[in-house]
């Protein structure tokens, strides 16, 4: 009896801890799952904006935002404003590349991106994507400069899905939402 008791409550208690491990496993993949549709929802946003080539069509941008982008990007030409919830995005050319940044409401820069070309990457990322996407279309790269870090924004599409991965500086994985 005590052996049959034993036995019963081993497999009651293996069965609880296998539960809870696929609790855990499916809590992790939601947020996997919610962190990476965040991010190519927030990277799908950055590319719906709408393309401003007429300047009485552009958006009312206050001068002290305009002037804090002067200051930051002096030099900056084809410069396109447009207007996204709580932040401005600025589409533009500097140095010869196509860049755009954010800036807050307070005109205070929030980050940017500027499109690189394949040559641009670390040798690492470039292992990478050739060893682990081999069947996949490069379709963007970005430096992405934040006040607090610099990485790599890719983007690489597949026969039916976009992978967006981000690389630090270093050429190291910060990011794969497979």
């Amino acid at each position: 009896m005590k052996r049959l008791f034993c036995t019963i409550l081993g497999g009651l208690l293996s069965v609880f801890v296998f539960a809870q491990h696929v609790l855990q496993d499916e809590a992790l993949q939601a947020q996997v799952h919610y962190m990476n549709a965040a991010k190519v929802s927030y990277v799908a946003s950055a590319e719906v904006y709408q393309s401003v080539s007429d300047p009485d069509d552009e958006p009312e941008i206050p001068g002290e935002i305009r002037e804090s982008f002067k200051l930051k990007y002096k030099g900056a030409r084809k410069v396109e404003w447009a207007i996204k919830e709580d932040r401005y995005k600025v589409n533009f050319l500097l140095d010869g590349n196509d860049m755009f940044a954010y800036l807050d409401r307070h005109g205070d820069w929030m980050k940017s991106f500027t499109k690189l070309d394949l040559e641009k990457l670390p040798e690492q990322v470039v292992g990478f994507l050739e060893t682990e996407y081999p069947d996949y279309q490069l379709t963007k790269i970005y430096l992405k400069e934040t006040p607090y870090s610099q990485s790599y924004t890719i983007a690489v599409k597949g026969d039916q899905e976009y992978v967006w991965l981000e690389f630090n500086e270093n050429g190291i994985l910060l990011s794969n939402p497979a």
